[in-house]
Order: structure tokens, then sequence, then C-alpha cells
């Protein structure tokens, strides 16, 4: 037992110096009003929950770390000052709320022990399925933006050139290959069917690399 609490004490000085470093690295504008507010409430809540570990009610402990989790949340969005909802996710997570709905009925006509730990499982599953949703959307607008590479607009002649004289060859081949044998050109279709699938999409790729003009695309991709 000495041991563990060596070992807690060791943690927590551990993370007491994390935090205290992370703070004197951190450069850039003052927190906002709102945010000191919401640290605040945060050690409010903290004290709370020194009083109720001694008392060692289970159900205040779990409320109280909760609410810490939700005010936490709320402050990195003071922070980063995330985009509302846009619509096609607002659907989303309206289509989970009704399933959460529907898994509360469930929970409700639940009968028996075995039943009631069934239905509180799926509620739970679903309620954290909609918070993980909310989780991927904030910190995916959050993350910057990628830098797109800028695209030299200049297209290789030769590697175009090379590609239509493939094309064309295939063709013909295809064609040799029906007027010997209709089962041989059936063969010989398939397969130059799979290779030019295949060497079209790299050169599409390529294509794309080398112009942005939507119009230059589809000309030579189509072409």
């Amino acid at each position: 037992e000495d041991e563990e609490e060596e070992e807690d004490e060791e943690a927590k000085g551990e993370r007491h110096a994390n935090v205290t470093q992370v703070a004197d690295e951190e450069s850039g504008g003052k927190v906002s009003e709102v945010f000191s507010g919401e640290v605040e409430e945060l050690m409010e809540e903290v004290g709370k929950l020194v009083v109720a570990v001694p008392i060692g009610s289970r159900d205040e402990i779990d409320k109280l770390v909760h609410s810490m989790m939700f005010v936490v949340d709320r402050a990195k969005r003071t922070l980063a000052l995330p985009e509302p909802f846009d619509e096609a996710n607002l659907k989303r997570l309206q289509f989970h709320t009704d399933e959460l709905t529907q898994n509360g009925e469930s929970l409700k006509g639940a009968t028996t022990d075995v039943g009631a730990r069934k239905a509180i499982g799926i509620f739970e599953k679903t309620l954290g399925h909609i918070h993980g949703h909310t989780e991927r959307m904030r910190f995916r607008r959050w993350s910057p933006a990628a830098q797109k590479d800028k695209v030299a607009e200049k297209i290789s002649w030769p590697l175009v050139f090379a590609v239509f004289v493939d094309a064309a060859v295939d063709g013909l081949l295809v064609g040799l290959a029906f007027t010997a044998s209709v089962g041989t050109g059936w063969c010989m279709s398939i397969a130059t069917c799979i290779e030019m699938g295949f060497l079209g999409l790299s050169f599409c790729a390529s294509i794309r690399n080398m112009t942005t003009s939507k119009l230059k695309q589809c000309v030579f991709v189509l072409g």
C-alpha cells in the first residue's frame, strides 16, 4: 500500500509538472473572460469532488466527474470557436436521436433484469455513438485546413501520347483477335478492359496533378 501511495504521489507530481510546463510554454493571446468563468466553475466542481470522495458515494462522485467532463468540453469550445453544425450533420444527429428514443421505449418496456441490462446497454451504446459523432465533427472542424500543393499547369505531352498510342494499339489487337476467333477476341477484350482500367486510373491521377482546369481534365481523360 505504501508503494502504491508513493506511485500515486509521483504520478500526481508529474501531472502537475506537465500542466505547469504546458502553461509556461503556451504563447498566444490572453484567454477570454468566458473561459476564465468556465475554469472557475470547473474548480468549484473539483471542490465538491474533494468533499464527496471521503463520503464514498459512488453516484455523487460519478455525477460530479461527468459534470466536470461537460465543463471541460464547453471550455474547449470557448477556445476553439467551432462552427455550427451543418445540415448534413444535424440530419445524422437527428437520426441517432430518434434511434435513442426507440431504445428508451425498449428500456421502459423491459420486464426482467436480463432484458433491462441488455436494453440499457443498447441505450448506452447509442448515446456513446452520438457523443462520438459530436467529438469527431468537432475535432475535424478544429483541425487546420490542409495545404493544397500548387499545380504547375504543365501537361506532360509524352505521357499523353504514350497513353493514346497504347489505347489505339490495344484496340487494334482486339480487332485482330476477333478476326482470328470470336473466343480469342472476347478473352482479349476482357484482358484489355482490366489493363485499361488500371491505366486509366493512373492517367486520371496524373492529369489531375498537372492541371486544375476541369475542361482540360475532361478533354484528356475522355478523349
